[in-house]
C-alpha cells in the first residue's frame, strides 16, 4: 500500500513537470536563458542572475556585491537621466575623490569630512541632469510589480512579476541596466546601505549569527557579512565597482530565468535581440582551494552573550549545495526535525525535555554545515541540553528509527517539491539556485527518484560520515556583550529632485513600442470559486487547483481574541495535545503518512486550523482531523511548558527594537485594546488548567465556520465528504464581528519610548482619520500608490531617495470593510533611521504629511502602471476562494480589482489632494519613536510638538 502511494504521489510530481516544461538555452556570447511556461494565470516572473555575491567582493572593499545590487536602480547612461554627457564629468570627479577618501585614515574626520563635502557638492550638481527612480518607474509603468533584488553569498538576483503583453518592453529595460550601468546618486545610496548596516545591527541575534559565522568559516569570505564590513562601508571605492562589474557581470557568469505565461520559441529571438548584446566573456575563477576550511576539534567550544535566552548550537561541517549526499543527508536531517514535527529531536520538546531543538543545513554554493539548535528548559543547563541533543544524534547514527518515518519522510519530500512549483516567485527562486550551483532541471527532477530508492541503511551512513566527534559547540548565555558597530550621520546636504516629471530619451522610445492589449483577468464570482452552507452558519468554500494535487483547507472559527483573551494560547498549546485516543506524536505520525500536516493559528476574531494533504487521501485526513476537533484531550503535563515559554518570550520582547516598536505603536493605536497589553499575563498562565484552553477552543466551535477548500476535488464531492466525515456543533452562533474604536487625539503629539541599547529610532507616525464611505475606500488604493507604496512613492522618494533619511520609507491609509464602514480609517507610515537623524526624519515626514507635495505627473505614471499590472496582481489560485468569499460576505459581487480597474479616472491629482484634505491635513499627527532618547536630540526640533514618554507597552 505504501508503495503504491508513493507511486501515485511521484506520478503527481511528473504530471506537474511536464505542464510546466523547463528550457535552457546558451546565446552566443554564452549567457544562460532558463524558460519555464506556466499558462495556470496570466502573470510572468522574470529575474536576471549572475554568479557574483559577496564571497567575490575583493579583499578589503566587502559589501561591493551588495553595494552593486543597489546601484543597479539608478540607471545607465540611457536610463536615468535627461543628459549623461553633461553628468558625467561630475560623475568622474566624484569617482577620482572617492579613491581619495579611501586613504584618509578613518579616524582623521576633518579630512574625511572635507572631501565627503566636496563629494556632497558634486553629487549636488551631478543630480540636476539626474531623474531619479526611472529605472522603478519605468517597470512599474510596464506592469511591473513586486520589483526588487537581493544579494546571497554566491549570487546576486534582479527580479519582478510583469503581465506577458509586457514581455517585450521588460526585456529591452533589463538589458539595457546590465549594459552599462552608472554610478549616479552613490553618495545618497551609500548612506542607504549604511542605514541598512544599522539596521541589521540592532536586531536581535544578528551579533550572534555574524560571530557565529565567523566560528564556522574561518578561510573563506563567506566569514564577511553580506552587506560588508563597517570600516569597508567607510572607504567605498567606484573604481573597485566598476572593475567588479566588468569582471563579473558578463554573459558568461550571468542567467536570465523567465516563469510563466509565454511561449518559449516566440520569445526566445526578443532575448537574443536584448541580452545578446551584453559583453561575452567568463568571471574569473574562484580560488576554491585557498580556502578550504580545517575540520573542526574534538568539540571546539565558543560561548558568548548575545540574547536573553539559554540556547545551544552543535555544528558539524558537511557539504556544499548540488553533493551526491545532499538526499540523503536532507533524511538525516528530516528524521531529527521535520515540519509534522515527527523527528527524534521533536520528541524531546513533545516530551518536555527541551524547550525546542531543530536541524538545519546551511547549504552554500562552496561549503556546507549542519546546525543543530536547542534551548534548555528554565532552571536546566545548557550543558545537560547538549547530552540530551548528542543522544539523540546517537540514535540516529544507530538506526534508532522506524521504517514509516522514513516512508511518511518520502511523501513529504515529493509534496514539498511539488508545492515549490505551484508560485512562479518560488519557481524563480528554485531555478536561480539551480543555476547558481551549476545543476540542470534535469538534475533536480532526477532527484525524485533518487528519494524514492534512499534506503535505511543510506541514512545510517551519511549520518556517520557527517556527525562526527569533530564538531563546534556554540552556548549563548543570557545578556548582552559588547556593542555593535555604527556609522554617524555626513554632513550632507539633500539632493535635489527637479526631474522628476522628466523622462529619459529610452523611456520615450520605450513608449512608441506597441504592445498588443491583454484583458484584464479579473476573479470570476461564478467559476472561479463556490460556496454554500453544509449547515446554519457552517459555509464551504471551495476553488480549483490547476497545477498539482495537493489539497489545502482551511477551517475558520469566528470567535478570537477580542472575546476570549486565552484565544491567543491555543496554537502553542494545541501543538503539544495529542487526542482521546492518539498521543500527539501518534496523530501527527498518522497524518503525515497520509501525505498531510496541520498547525492552527489564532487572530482578533477568528481561530483557523490549517490543513494540507493529497487530495487521493481528502477522505481519510478529514476522519483524522475530526477526530481532533472532537476528541482533543487536555494535558496539564504542558502548561509548564506554557509557562516557561511565555517567561522566555516575555525577556526576549523587553530586549527586542522591532518588538518593542510593534509594542510602541499598538498601544498609541488602540491603547488597552493593543495585543501586547489585552492578553494573559505570566501570571495568569500560571494559574491556568489546559481544560481552560480547550475550552476557549470548543466556545470557537461554536461560532460561525468557514472551510475553504482549494483542490482538484469538485464542490459537490468537497460538500459531501465535509458533512460525513466532520460533525460540526448542532446551533453554531453567528461569528464575532465585533470591532474597537482606534485612539483620537487633540493635538499633534510625540510619543517617546526610550530604549537604551538602539542604534537606530523606529519612527512611525499615525493620523487618526474618520470613517469613509465606499469611494473613499476605493480611493486609498490610489492614494496609497501616490503617497506611501512602492519605490515610485512620495515618501520613498523625499526620505530615501534624495535623503537617505531610512533604509525604507513607506505609508498607507487604512479603512475598516465595508463590513464597518462606521468606524474610522488611519494613516499608519514607518521609517528606521539612525538616531542622529530623528529630528530631520521627523521634521521632513511632517511635512510631507501636512504640506502633501502634489505631483500630477507621478500620478499619470501610477495609473498606466495600475492598469497594465492588474493581471500581475491576480491572486494566486490557492488565494482566490478565500478573496472571493470575503468580498460576498462584504455585499460585493464583482472583483473589486475590477471596480478599481473600472473607476480608474478617479486617479488624478485633483482627488488624491482632495482626499488628503479629507482625511489627513487638519488631523493630529501622531509620532512614535522607539530608540535611545539621549541620541536624539529631540530639543533641537524644530516644530512645535506635546512630548509624552511611555514606560508600559507591554503586558507581561
Amino acid at each position: 500500500m505504501k508503495e503504491f502511494l508513493f507511486c501515485i504521489f511521484c506520478m503527481t510530481f511528473t504530471q506537474q513537470t511536464i505542464s510546466q516544461t523547463v528550457k535552457t538555452i546558451k546565446l552566443d556570447n554564452g549567457f544562460t536563458v532558463i524558460l519555464a511556461e506556466d499558462h495556470s494565470e496570466p502573470k510572468i516572473h522574470g529575474a536576471v542572475v549572475t554568479k557574483a555575491g559577496s564571497k567575490n567582493d575583493p579583499e578589503g572593499a566587502t559589501g561591493i556585491a551588495h553595494y552593486f545590487e543597489h546601484i543597479m536602480f539608478k540607471g545607465t547612461d540611457k536610463i536615468g537621466t535627461v543628459d549623461y554627457e553633461k553628468e558625467k564629468p561630475f560623475l568622474d570627479q566624484i569617482a577620482t575623490l572617492y579613491d581619495e577618501l579611501a586613504t584618509i585614515p578613518n579616524d582623521d574626520e576633518p579630512k574625511r569630512n572635507e572631501i565627503l563635502k566636496k563629494i556632497n557638492e558634486l553629487s549636488i550638481a551631478a543630480n540636476e541632469y539626474a531623474i531619479p527612480g526611472e529605472v522603478d518607474k519605468l517597470l512599474k509603468k510596464h506592469g511591473g510589480t513586486k520589483i526588487n533584488a537581493y544579494t546571497s553569498y554566491d549570487y546576486t538576483v534582479y527580479h519582478n512579476s510583469f503581465p506577458p503583453n509586457q514581455l517585450e518592453k521588460w526585456l529591452k529595460i533589463y538589458a539595457e541596466r546590465f549594459r552599462n550601468p552608472v554610478f549616479r546618486m552613490f553618495q545618497a545610496e551609500l548612506e542607504t546601505v549604511y542605514e541598512e548596516r544599522n539596521m541589521y545591527a540592532d536586531r536581535m541575534g544578528s551579533k550572534a549569527i555574524e560571530d557565529l559565522f565567523k566560528s564556522i568559516v574561518k578561510k573563506h569570505p563567506y566569514r564577511n557579512p553580506i552587506i560588508g564590513n563597517v570600516k569597508d562601508l567607510k572607504t567605498p571605492s567606484i573604481n573597485k565597482m566598476t572593475k567588479f562589474y566588468k569582471e563579473y557581470y558578463v554573459a558568461g557568469n550571468m542567467g536570465l530565468i523567465l516563469v510563466g505565461d509565454f511561449v518559449a520559441d516566440e520569445v526566445i529571438p526578443y532575448i537574443k535581440e536584448t541580452f545578446g548584446i551584453l559583453p561575452a566573456g567568463k568571471a574569473p575563477e574562484f580560488p576554491i582551494d585557498k580556502y578550504q576550511e580545517d575540520p573542526f576539534k574534538v568539540r571546539e567550544f565558543y560561548s558568548g552573550r548575545y540574547i536573553p535566552l539559554k540556547a545551544g548550537i552543535i555544528c558539524y561541517r558537511s557539504i556544499p549545495a548540488g553533493h551526491p549526499d545532499e538526499i540523503a543527508l536532507n533524511y538525516c536531517l528530516s528524521i531529527l526535525s521535520n515540519e509534522s514535527q515527527t523527528g527524534l529531536l521533536d520528541r524531546l520538546r513533545i516530551d518536555n525535555k527541551l524547550m525546542l531543538s531543530i536541524a538545519q543545513q546551511l547549504s552554500l554554493n562552496d561549503m556546507g554545515a549542519i546546525v543543530v539548535v536547542f534551548v534548555p528548559k528554565l532552571m536546566r543547563s545548557l550543558k545537560k541540553a547538549e547530552a540530551e541533543t548528542m543522544n539523540v544524534i546517537s540514535q540516529l547514527k544507530s538506526g534508532n528509527f522506524g521504517d514509516e518515518l522514513v516512508e511518511a519522510l518520502r511523501i513529504s519530500f515529493v509534496k514539498d517539491k511539488a508545492r515549490i512549483m505551484e508560485n512562479k516567485e518560488d519557481f524563480g527562486n528554485l531555478l536561480v539556485s539551480l543555476f547558481s550551483c551549476g545543476k540542470s532541471w534535469d538534475d533536480y527532477v532526477a532527484e525524485t527518484d533518487k528519494y524514492q530508492t534512499i534506503t535505511k541503511q543510506d541514512i545510517i551512513d551519511a549520518a556517520n560520515r557527517y556527525f562526527i566527534d569533530n564538531r563546534l559547540v556554540f552556548y549563548n548565555k543570557t545578556g548582552f556583550s559588547g556593542k555593535a558597530e555604527k556609522i554617524k550621520k555626513p554632513p550632507y546636504k539633500a539632493l535635489t529632485s527637479k526631474n522628476i516629471d522628466k523622462q529619459s530619451v529610452f523611456a520615450g522610445e520605450l513608449d512608441k513600442l506597441e504592445t498588443k492589449p491583454q484583458m484584464p483577468s479579473f476573479v470570476d464570482f461564478d467559476r472561479d470559486f463556490h460556496y454554500g452552507d453544509l449547515q446554519d452558519n457552517v459555509h464551504a468554500v471551495t476553488g480549483n487547483n490547476p497545477v498539482n494535487d495537493i489539497f489545502t483547507l482551511k477551517i475558520k472559527f469566528g470567535y478570537g481574541k477580542n472575546k476570549d483573551k486565552l484565544v491567543e494560547l491555543i496554537p502553542e498549546h494545541f501543538n503539544e495535545l495529542g487526542t482521546e485516543s492518539k498521543t500527539v506524536g501518534e496523530f501527527r505520525a498518522a497524518m503525515q503518512k497520509l501525505g498531510a500536516s496541520y498547525y492552527l493559528t489564532s487572530g482578533r476574531t477568528s481561530v483557523i486550523l490549517h490543513v494540507d494533504g493529497f487530495d487521493s487521501n481528502f477522505d481519510e485526513t478529514m476522519s483524522l482531523i475530526n477526530d481532533y476537533l472532537l476528541n482533543i484531550k487536555s494535558d496539564d503535563k504542558q502548561m509548564t511548558k506554557m509557562f516557561q515559554s511565555i517567561k522566555e518570550r516575555n525577556k526576549i520582547e523587553r530586549k527586542d527594537h522591532s518588538i518593542l516598536a510593534e509594542a510602541h505603536m499598538n498601544y498609541v493605536i488602540m491603547g488597552e485594546h493593543s495585543p501586547y497589553i489585552n492578553r494573559v499575563s505570566l501570571k495568569e498562565v500560571k494559574k491556568l488548567k489546559s481544560d481552560d484552553i480547550v475550552n476557549s477552543f470548543r466556545k470557537a466551535q461554536n461560532h460561525e465556520t468557514t472551510i475553504t477548500y482549494v483542490g482538484k476535488i469538485p464542490f459537490g464531492e468537497v460538500k459531501e465528504i465535509l458533512k460525513r466525515r466532520i460533525k460540526f456543533p448542532e446551533n453554531v452562533q453567528p461569528a464575532d464581528k465585533s470591532f474597537f474604536e482606534i485612539k483620537d487625539y487633540d493635538s499633534d503629539m510625540i510619543s517617546l519610548y526610550d530604549y537604551k541599547k538602539a542604534n537606530q529610532t523606529h519612527t512611525l507616525f499615525y493620523v487618526p482619520g474618520k470613517a469613509g464611505n465606499e469611494n473613499d475606500i476605493l480611493m486609498t488604493a490610489f492614494f496609497n500608490q501616490y503617497f506611501g507604496e512602492g519605490m515610485s512613492s512620495i515618501m520613498f522618494h523625499e526620505i530615501r531617495e534624495l535623503r537617505s533619511l531610512s533604509y525604507s520609507a513607506s505609508a498607507r491609509y487604512s479603512f475598516p470593510n465595508r463590513i464597518h464602514l462606521g468606524f474610522k480609517g488611519f494613516l499608519f507610515g514607518i521609517l528606521a533611521t539612525q538616531a542622529d537623524k530623528t529630528i530631520e526624519a521627523v521634521e521632513l515626514t511632517d511635512s510631507l504629511v501636512k504640506h502633501f507635495p502634489r505631483k500630477p505627473e507621478l500620478t499619470e505614471v501610477l495609473k498606466k502602471s495600475f492598469k497594465e499590472s492588474i493581471n500581475a496582481s491576480r491572486p494566486a489560485f490557492r488565494e482566490i476562494p478565500a478573496y472571493g468569499y470575503s468580498l460576498v460576505e462584504q455585499g460585493y459581487n464583482e472583483d473589486l480589482r475590477k471596480i478599481r480597474y473600472d473607476n480608474i479616472n478617479l486617479f488624478n491629482m485633483e482627488a488624491i489632494g482632495k482626499f488628503h484634505e479629507d482625511f489627513i491635513k487638519e488631523r493630529p499627527l501622531i509620532f512614535i519613536l522607539t530608540g535611545n532618547e539621549s541620541k536624539m536630540a529631540l530639543d533641537k526640533l524644530k516644530i512645535r510638538k506635546q512630548k509624552v514618554k511611555l514606560n508600559v507597552i507591554i503586558n507581561n
